[in-house]
């Protein structure tokens, strides 16, 4: 699977059925029962998304220039997105 952003095109590992299965569990497991996100169980969803991609530190540069924190966390929130083929509304 191929992702595009911040000018650079990345090749990540497509997920597993059992891969998916578990991030949306994580996914799930980061929104308490009012809707609110769990920062941290949110930040856990992220790792399981960098673990599945197959991305690693030396991935988050671009241009010779590294990615930041919040750039990084940008990226790994588009996989989750592609990952599962969820919306903006769900």
């Amino acid at each position: 699977m191929k992702v595009k952003m911040f000018n650079k095109e990345w090749e990540v590992k497509n997920p597993t059925y059992k891969e998916k299965r578990e991030l949306q569990r994580a996914r799930m497991g980061a929104l308490d029962v009012s809707g609110k996100v769990d920062t941290g169980k949110f930040y856990d969803c992220l790792e399981i998304v960098e673990n599945i991609s197959g991305l690693s530190e030396s991935d988050y540069v671009v241009k010779d220039k590294p990615l930041t924190m919040g750039e990084i966390d940008s990226l790994l929130s588009k996989l989750l997105t592609e990952f599962l083929d969820v919306s903006k509304k769900d």
